[in-house]
């Protein structure tokens, strides 16, 4: 119990850290290295990364992706999402998108029907947390590039980097053995790193929604705790709270291939 309290405390400094990394038009991209884990070891700086979509990237943004030796963007965006803000192509690394989501997301010019209006509200990804968690072809090939010898270093990303890409970067986490508390902290972090975001969608509805409709429209572009907390009940409640089953029989993520994943992202 004393090791685990200084290992959570060493953990509370280490989200004091900036890990954004210095985009000018990308948000929320951030290192997900320097973690400790439940074995007293430490998640590498500069191979895992977790963001929002590419598409604001800048000229100079696109260089610092190079210049950080990105290989690989994996998009977990469907395929309307990715038509409207698609992913630069930069020479020498290679773009991949297996959309995570089990339908297509409804398009902006559904935002102001009524039958939109008349289903908003609060929580509202609870249910999409819920739809994400257990058979998803998406998180199973995230999984495959992370053990695949030929890629080490890549980023993975959704729309705003927080939903789909916050349980792919818990999945992560758990199978290198980084606890719960921990992936949670950091989770919560999105929601300061995403102002312009958060801003664009809301001006699409200002002027239309009322302010308890904007209320709960707003909850879809933050982060609360009930939302990554949906992710762990469903491993509760299907695999009994272990975490390391889950991983083995959603992922293929045996003690062998956890080990590997270790070997190439913990410090030694």
């Amino acid at each position: 119990m004393h090791k685990e309290l200084i290992q959570q405390k060493e953990n509370q400094k280490l989200l004091q850290i900036n890990r954004l990394m210095p985009f000018e038009g990308v948000e929320n991209f951030r290192d997900m290295g320097g973690y400790l884990t439940e074995d007293d070891r430490r998640v590498k700086f500069g191979y895992l990364y977790r963001s929002s979509a590419l598409y604001y990237s800048t000229p100079q943004d696109q260089q610092l992706l190079k210049d950080l030796g990105i290989q690989l963007v994996f998009d977990y965006r469907d395929q309307a999402e990715a038509l409207k803000e698609p992913d630069p192509i930069i020479h020498n690394v290679i773009n991949e998108r297996v959309p995570a989501n089990k339908i297509e997301e409804i398009g902006r010019d559904d935002l102001f029907s009524e039958a939109y209006r008349a289903n908003l509200k609060r929580d509202c990804l609870i249910d999409f947390y819920h739809s994400l968690t257990l058979n998803n072809r998406s998180y199973r090939r995230l999984v495959e590039i992370a053990l695949d010898d030929k890629i080490t270093r890549f980023v993975h990303h959704c729309a705003a980097g927080k939903d789909r890409t916050g349980i792919g970067a818990a999945i992560l986490y758990l199978a290198l053995g980084v606890s719960r508390e921990t992936i949670m902290a950091d989770y919560l972090l999105s929601t300061d790193f995403l102002p312009n975001y958060i801003e664009r969608n809301l001006q699409q509805v200002r002027e239309v929604y009322s302010p308890e409709e904007i209320a709960c429209y707003r909850d879809a572009f933050i982060v609360k705790q009930e939302y990554l907390a949906t992710f762990f009940q469903v491993v509760d409640q299907e695999y009994r709270g272990n975490d390391l089953l889950y991983l083995e029989k959603e992922y293929g993520l045996n003690e062998f291939s956890r080990e590997k994943l270790k070997k190439q992202y913990l410090e030694s």
